[in-house]
């Protein structure tokens, strides 16, 4: 149904979601650049922390095989949560983006209400790669408890 068909109350109440809907996204958008920024500096602080915390750590645990695994892992893990933030930050660029556009674009009647609502469940969607890098972040998280673990408890080199 496009804005012109619609009753007073219905416009009235459209207009008010559109409102709403575009607080929402825009404390969204703005809150991902927020969050990317502040873990950026946290990763990075962290992984200063850990790079000198095993340089200084004893010779003999600089060969150990599970130790430099756990490592790598967690490594791994930081820079896919990287991705998995900034994936985040254009997945909510693009949806705040296209709301404003098909909003624009319903009330002068451009589009109905059910391409506007269509095209964003679409566009929120979080999408394969959220997920893949999200869990290939966690993953490489156990897998560095799991080669730290059994370095602290079987010493293997």
């Amino acid at each position: 149904m496009n804005f012109a068909d619609m009753q007073e109350p219905k416009k009235n109440s459209s207009l008010g979601f559109l409102d709403k809907r575009w607080e929402r996204l825009n404390a969204w958008f703005n809150a991902e650049w927020e969050n990317a920024a502040k873990y950026l500096f946290l990763t990075n602080a962290g992984g200063a922390v850990a790079v000198l915390s095993f340089l200084g750590a004893s010779k003999d645990l600089r060969g150990n095989c599970c130790l430099a695994l756990a490592l790598l892992a967690f490594a791994v893990g930081v820079i896919l949560l990287g991705a998995f933030r900034a994936h985040l930050v254009h997945k909510s660029a693009d949806t705040y983006v296209g709301w404003a556009k098909d909003a624009d674009l319903f009330v002068t009647n451009q589009l109905t209400w059910e391409k506007l609502i269509e095209n964003h469940e679409r566009r929120a969607a979080i999408g394969a790669w959220g997920y893949i890098f999200g869990y290939a972040s966690f993953t490489c998280f156990i897998l560095g408890v799991v080669c730290g673990g059994f370095a602290l408890f079987f010493g293997t080199a």
